[in-house]
């Protein structure tokens, strides 16, 4: 049924193909927003220099994950990736063995660096935008749990949910879904540590960028009213969620049915792609 005969193929010499061409556009937007050059100029890693810039590696390790790694070793993958390579303009990159002693030296303090190095360019990227862009940012502040493999890395710790993993806290602009700062955490730590000690700076960043009102979000467990005052001194709008404790039970059933009414939500609806969400009133 499936009988044939010989056959015989021929490749050009200089053709090279690659499952990864997106790459390519990647680092042409890294280039022309000037990012390789901030992240040399902010983050100081390296003693003395050598053939690698710190750019070099940090985009050595994000490209990898683009294009689908999940491990240091998958960098050997891309060493032996000659389209991929030229897609970079890089006669080499960094090996799995140098990826992790670069990533060794990279201490908390250095990635603080690396994030205000990207967010430098993001202020420049909103910059592009509309006016309507900037009415209202709007920063969510969430921890979520992050397993992991192996229970010998170093930090891990078992999570509230039996979980071995980390526990990393993210501060995000919900507008664009872009991340502003990310700080891992053991899994065992609880939601709110060291939150907000990110909020300040991702205030001044988008007030910086130019939007002109500010609205924190955040589940119950980062509202800690500490901060209530000063924000609300400063102009800066916040929505938390609050545990019901006693008191606080005690002060809502004391309020009389004419001083509050129900909130009534929409029904979500259900469609198709483009059908319109549901919006609270």
């Amino acid at each position: 049924m499936l009988a044939a005969g010989a056959r015989v193929y021929e490749v050009a010499k200089r053709v090279q193909a690659t499952a990864h061409g997106g790459v390519g556009l990647i680092h042409d937007l890294v280039r022309a927003t000037g990012l390789a050059r901030r992240i040399d100029a902010s983050v100081d890693v390296f003693q003395r220099k050598g053939p690698y810039s710190v750019s070099d590696h940090v985009l050595n390790l994000a490209y990898n994950v683009v294009v689908g790694g999940r491990t240091l070793d998958d960098l050997e993958l891309r060493r032996q990736d000659a389209a991929y390579l030229d897609l970079l303009d890089a006669a080499r990159i960094p090996d799995p063995t140098t990826a992790g002693d670069f990533l060794r030296r990279f201490d908390r303090a250095r990635i603080d660096d690396l994030s205000e190095a990207v967010n430098e360019t993001r202020v420049l990227v909103w910059k592009q935008q509309p006016s309507k862009f900037f009415e209202r940012a709007t920063i969510d502040i969430d921890g979520t749990i992050a397993p992991s493999c192996g229970m010998c890395k170093e930090g891990v710790d078992r999570a509230y949910n039996g979980e071995w993993g980390y526990a990393p806290l993210m501060i995000s602009l919900a507008n664009t879904g872009e991340m502003l700062y990310l700080h891992n955490r053991p899994g065992n730590r609880t939601s709110h540590e060291g939150a907000f000690e990110y909020l300040e700076p991702a205030v001044e960043l988008v007030r910086e960028a130019g939007f002109r009102n500010v609205r924190l979000r955040g589940d119950c467990h980062f509202a800690l009213t500490g901060d209530f005052d000063h924000w609300d001194a400063s102009g800066i709008e916040f929505v938390f969620g609050v545990a019901a404790h006693r008191s606080l039970v005690e002060a809502a059933e004391s309020i009389t049915e004419s001083e509050w009414s129900e909130l009534k939500r929409r029904e979500r609806t259900t469609g198709g792609r483009g059908a319109p969400k549901p919006r609270l009133r």
